[in-house]
C-alpha cells in the first residue's frame, strides 16, 4: 500500500425510563481511503521469466451502522418475561478506480517488462534471481486520478428483530424463541445517491429457538436451534482479469444458507468451585462461498483462456454444496 487512511467515529445513547424498560441507540460511521501500487508475483517458471500481476488502483469507502433497540422485562402471573426488539440498518458506499499500464513491453524507460510473457509475445524476459528491481511506476500508463469515475456501488442491509424469554415454575424452565427478518441489496449508483440501479436482493428469516431446564440449582439441561442466513455480496461464479462486470452481475455466487443444532448440560460442582459445559452440536452450511469448485470444463472451453492473450484469462466456479460440522465439547 502506498497510502491508506481509515476513519472510524461513532457513539450509543442508553436511556431507562423506569426498571422495566431500556432504549438503546447507536451510529458507527467508517470511511476509508486506500491508494495502491503493486506488482503481484504468481509464478516463476523455469526460464526465468515471471507471471507477474500488475494493479494501480484507488479503492474509496464509506459506510455507516445505525441501531436501535428496546428491551422490555416485566411479569405476567407468574412467569417472568424478557421482550428484545430492535432494527439495524447498513450502509456501504463502494468506489474503485484503477489506472492502465503501458502494452507489454512499452513502458519508457523500462528495459525488461516483468509482467506476464508467452512464446506468442516476444519479451527480453525478466529473472527476479539476477536483474535488479523494477521501478513499477514507470509501468504506469494512466494514474486512478486521471481516469473518468465509476459509478458507486452501494450494499444495502436491513434488519428488523425480536426475542423473547419466558421463564415458568419459578424460573426453572426457560423458553426462548426469536425471528429476525433481513434484507440485502447491491446497488450501482451514476452518481453518490441519485438514480439507484438494483443489481441483486436477497431477504431471509431468521429463526432461533432455545429451551433450558434448571434440574437442580448445580445442573441446567439445555437445547437449541438456530437458522443463519447470509448473502456473498461481491464475489461471483466468474473472476480473472478477462471477466466483464456484466458476466459478474449475471453470475452471483447464491447467498450462504445454515442451520446449526446444540444440546447438552452446564454443571457446578464442589460448591461450583468446578464449573463446566458438556455439549453435542451440529452446524450445516450450504453455498459457502470459501469452498466454491472450479468448473473446469467451462473453464477450458472458454475462448479467453485459449488465445494468445494471458491478460484475459477467466476461471469459472461451480456453487459450493453443503458443509457439515459436528461433534461435542
Amino acid at each position: 500500500y502506498t497510502d491508506r487512511t481509515v476513519r472510524n467515529r461513532g457513539g450509543e445513547m442508553l436511556w431507562t425510563p423506569n426498571p422495566h424498560v431500556a432504549i438503546k441507540a447507536s451510529f458507527y460511521k467508517y470511511d476509508l481511503e486506500r491508494n495502491r501500487l503493486f506488482i503481484s508475483l504468481a509464478d516463476v517458471v523455469a526460464d526465468g521469466t515471471m507471471r507477474a500481476s500488475p494493479q494501480v488502483r484507488d479503492d474509496f469507502n464509506n459506510s455507516y451502522t445505525a441501531t436501535l433497540t428496546a428491551l422490555f422485562d416485566y411479569d405476567i402471573w407468574k412467569t417472568h418475561n424478557t421482550t428484545n426488539l430492535g432494527i439495524t440498518q447498513f450502509r456501504d458506499f463502494y468506489l474503485l478506480k484503477q489506472g492502465t499500464f503501458y502494452p507489454l513491453n512499452a513502458a519508457p524507460g523500462v528495459a525488461k517488462d516483468p509482467r506476464p510473457s508467452t512464446s506468442a509475445v516476444a519479451t527480453p524476459g525478466f529473472n527476479p534471481l539476477t536483474d535488479p528491481y523494477v521501478d513499477i511506476s514507470k509501468l504506469v500508463q494512466t494514474w486512478p486520478s486521471q481516469v473518468a469515475t465509476p459509478p458507486w456501488i452501494k450494499n444495502y442491509e436491513d434488519a428488523v428483530y425480536g426475542s423473547h424469554i419466558i421463564e415458568l415454575f419459578d424460573g426453572k424452565v426457560g423458553l426462548l424463541f426469536g425471528g429476525r427478518i433481513q434484507t440485502y441489496e447491491v446497488k450501482a449508483n451514476p452518481s453518490f445517491n441519485i438514480g439507484n440501479f438494483k443489481n441483486a436482493a436477497w431477504s431471509s428469516d431468521i429463526n432461533t429457538l432455545g429451551l433450558s431446564w434448571n434440574i437442580n440449582p448445580n445442573i441446567v439441561a439445555f437445547a437449541s436451534r438456530s437458522v443463519s442466513f447470509e448473502p456473498n455480496l461481491n464475489t461471483y461464479l466468474i473472476s480473472g482479469a478477462g471477466a466483464t462486470q456484466a458476466e459478474k452481475s449475471a453470475n452471483p455466487s447464491p447467498p450462504v444458507s445454515g442451520v446449526g443444532y446444540d444440546v447438552g448440560f452446564k454443571f457446578g460442582l464442589l460448591d461450583r468451585k468446578l464449573t463446566g459445559q458438556i455439549s453435542v452440536f451440529q452446524v450445516s452450511r450450504l453455498n459457502d462461498v470459501a469452498f466454491q469448485v472450479q468448473d473446469l470444463a467451462r473453464t477450458q472451453a472458454d475462448p479467453r483462456n485459449n488465445d494468445n492473450d494471458p491478460n484475459n484469462n477467466v476461471t469459472w466456479y461451480n456453487p459450493s454444496g453443503k458443509r457439515v460440522s459436528k461433534g461435542a465439547d
